[in-house]
């Protein structure tokens, strides 16, 4: 598995621990939505040993990112996290530290309360925008998007894993990888599966080789992908 992952213009042992932390987050996170009790159980069981413990903490910190605060697997992470926090070093310790039961636990004290961004004054238009054109709005957006792809794809250690990223953690996807968000649109093919996201659906005819097929294991909302960005004509769509 190394030897298929490893980049030869990044062959270092951070990098490949860096893979098989990313393999990690794919993992649970099919694990999680697939066999979830089971999953609690794997954890409680790590949890035990303070060995496998600090060596899943780094993948569980940046798992628990993406999850619902109100998650149930949250309680089974925690317990692993409190056996690993000792041996923890430099951010993977820090951000063990921002779980309030890590807190609790060890006598942590409480982080200062976070800065409050100003607001726009509600009911002040906002100023316009810096490029004076949609059509130069549209090539910055598209250059942000590819920079936004070369990184996830820096990130999680080919595009391969990149596209199953995009499926186990859905919009979130952005908040764990590349600092500049995702680069990809997702949709379905299968018009039940619309009913789980909303009532507005819109349908829009896609060239067949611009998609990107979901390969996720287990994934089973028949997701296509496109990178960057697709222009459709007004004509072209359809709103359910």
């Amino acid at each position: 598995m190394r030897e298929s992952m490893n980049d030869p213009a990044d062959p270092s042992d951070a990098a490949l621990a860096r893979l098989d932390a990313n393999q990690d987050l794919l993992r649970f996170a099919h694990w999680w939505s697939s066999w979830p009790a089971a999953t609690m159980q794997l954890l409680a069981v790590v949890a035990r040993d303070p060995v496998p413990s600090a060596t899943l903490a780094p993948s569980l910190v940046h798992w628990i990112g993406g999850l619902s605060p109100l998650s149930r697997v949250l309680i089974s992470v925690d317990e692993v996290l409190i056996t690993a926090w000792p041996t923890l070093q430099g951010p993977w310790r820090e951000a063990a530290a921002d779980r309030p039961i890590i807190r609790e636990v060890y006598g942590l004290p409480e982080p200062p309360p976070p800065v409050t961004a100003p607001r726009w004054p509600k009911g002040t238009p906002f100023p316009r925008a810096a490029t004076p054109s949609v059509e130069e709005a549209v090539v910055v957006a598209r250059m942000a998007s590819e920079v936004a792809h070369i990184e996830n794809i820096e990130f999680w250690g080919s595009l391969e894993y990149y596209i199953q990223a995009h499926g186990a953690f859905g919009a979130e996807v952005g908040q764990v990888g590349s600092l500049h968000g995702r680069s990809m649109i997702s949709f379905t093919t299968d018009r039940t599966v619309t009913s789980n996201f909303g009532r507005s659906v819109i349908e829009a005819s896609v060239p067949a080789d611009q998609l990107v097929h979901q390969t996720l294991t287990g994934a089973n909302e028949s997701e296509v992908l496109i990178f960057h960005m697709l222009k459709v004509s007004r004509s072209e769509l359809m709103e359910l």
